[in-house]
């Protein structure tokens, strides 16, 4: 046994009991006023935000157990504009196996915001770590202006690698409790710092409400009523653009609900509609292929008129002996079927209930399909789109979507109108008025109340002369009268019998 002086026992034991004592409870102490620092919120906040790419706002944290951490009130904010994209009243967290399980009561998504959460996660996605995460959700719901709010069950959210660039993602939640599960995978790509994410969604067996789709898919799906889509889905978010193609079936689209009751022009029925294949980008269609059918329904007289002028369809005379007995009201249909094709280059309509046939009432046709291929101008124009911003992109089309009257037609599809305008202006002399006449082309204004066929116009204005054209003419007379003063001094001694060049005066 080693033997120390007793100022040597004295240190030795100063210095033990400074390392087992009083070093482990300053560093408790370190760490309980980390844990529990006053900032500590919006400590958790900034670390979220720059992580997910997104604003966060935490309205309360605790740990109620080693490694386990709660974040109550999660608000998840789009970082541009502030709107929220998506709450959780509850989570928790925690690591397993080189893994972040995270687990909630409700997550709810705001259906209006589901592009920019779309842009926000292929952003996380693509710069991030590449951490493993699992998120698991009791409900998902859904919350949106346009309908009721609607709630999923077992909603999970797990990441996986695909290769050294690549990151994707697998959703899954349970509209109904008995029916299939719907599935997303979503996959992320960066090339060159520009990240692109691109989804897959796949409801072939089981439908999911067409307004979901609507912030996604450009065509007033908001407007359908309680239509449900049941097909697949591609969609991809560049930097600097969005574009898409869907194939599938709309069920129970709601016509008169779609297309308004803005104007007289109404449709009223139940559709379903075959969509073989939708393009679109930047929320504006490319090409739209598929079928229409409805049963049952009603059609508005103006509707069936503007059809014929408009559109080119044929009226039959079964709809015109119906008219005279129906005495111009809602005219009844069995069956409206037909198949489109809608592009650029306009739309093309082809009867499917009858030969050539779009409407049929007791087996007679009463509408049958135009001849050629439309402008989409002409389809604007007919059923007065209110969302009609998502057609094509062409000048005419874009044009007559944003008129709100039928009279408001692009230029083009007017005509050049010829135009005579008048001006009189009054003398300085007694000579009597004079009269300047021209015609313009091409004046025609964008908003006209008058037919295409009306003649041409004539307008006249007098103007009362001015300081300045009083200057002109009097330079003029003055000019004159020195002309024909040298003319009258020329060596002939006469005036010229023949003015040259028609002047007055000047000899040859």
């Amino acid at each position: 046994m080693l033997l120390f002086h007793e100022t040597t026992q004295r240190r030795v034991c100063r210095v033990l009991f400074l390392i087992c004592g009083v070093l482990p409870a300053l560093l408790t102490c370190g760490w309980i006023g980390y844990v529990y620092r006053p900032w500590r919120l919006a400590d958790w906040q900034q670390t979220l935000s720059h992580e997910l790419h997104v604003r966060v706002t935490v309205g309360g944290l605790a740990r109620p157990r080693p490694g386990v951490t709660r974040l109550d009130d999660v608000c998840l904010a789009d970082l541009h504009s502030g709107r929220p994209l998506a709450r959780l009243a509850t989570v928790t967290g925690h690591w397993e196996d080189r893994r972040l399980c995270l687990a909630a009561e409700v997550l709810e998504v705001e259906v209006e915001q589901l592009p920019q959460l779309a842009r926000a996660l292929g952003t996380w996605m693509a710069t991030s770590a590449r951490t493993s995460l699992a998120l698991r959700a009791d409900r998902l719901k859904f919350v949106t202006a346009a309908a009721a709010d609607t709630a999923w069950s077992k909603f999970q959210f797990s990441t996986a690698h695909a290769g050294p660039s690549g990151f994707h993602v697998r959703l899954q939640a349970q509209p109904t409790a008995a029916g299939p599960p719907v599935r997303m995978r979503l996959a992320s790509q960066s090339a060159d710092a520009a990240a692109w994410l691109q989804a897959t969604l796949d409801v072939r067996e089981t439908g999911v409400p067409a307004w979901l789709l609507a912030q996604l898919v450009p065509g007033g799906w908001q407007r359908m009523g309680a239509a449900k889509f049941q097909g697949q889905a591609e969609l991809a978010w560049h930097p600097s653009y969005q574009q898409g193609t869907l194939q599938g079936r709309l069920v129970g689209v709601d016509l008169a609900r779609w297309l308004g009751d803005e104007t007289d022009r109404q449709l009223q029925g139940v559709a379903h509609l075959e969509l073989r294949q939708v393009v679109w980008q930047d929320q504006q269609l490319q090409r739209v292929e598929g079928s229409l059918q409805a049963a049952s329904g009603r059609a508005s007289p103006a509707l069936l008129v503007a059809a014929e002028k408009i559109m080119g369809c044929t009226l039959t005379p079964a709809l015109h002996a119906h008219a005279a007995r129906s005495g111009g009201d809602f005219f009844p249909f069995d069956e409206l079927a037909f198949r489109f094709q809608l592009s650029r280059n306009g739309i093309q309509l082809a009867g499917a209930c009858a030969p050539g046939g779009l409407m049929v009432h007791q087996n007679q046709p009463l509408v049958l399909e135009p001849s050629t291929i439309m402008p989409l101008a002409q389809l604007v124009q007919l059923l007065h789109l209110p969302v009609a911003g998502w057609l094509p992109d062409t000048q005419a089309a874009q044009a007559t979507a944003r008129g709100s009257s039928s009279t408001r037609m692009p230029r083009r599809l007017l005509g050049s109108a010829s135009v005579t305008r008048t001006r009189t202006n009054v003398p300085m002399s007694d000579a009597g008025a004079a009269k300047f006449t021209t015609r313009l082309l091409s004046v025609r204004p964008l908003i006209c109340a008058g037919s295409f066929f009306d003649g041409f116009s004539t307008s006249t204005r007098c103007t009362e002369p001015t300081i300045a054209a009083l200057a002109f003419a009097a330079s003029s007379s003055m000019r004159a009268c020195r002309r024909a003063s040298r003319a009258f001094l020329h060596a002939t001694g006469r005036w010229s019998a023949n003015p040259a060049a028609g002047v007055p005066g000047r000899a040859l």
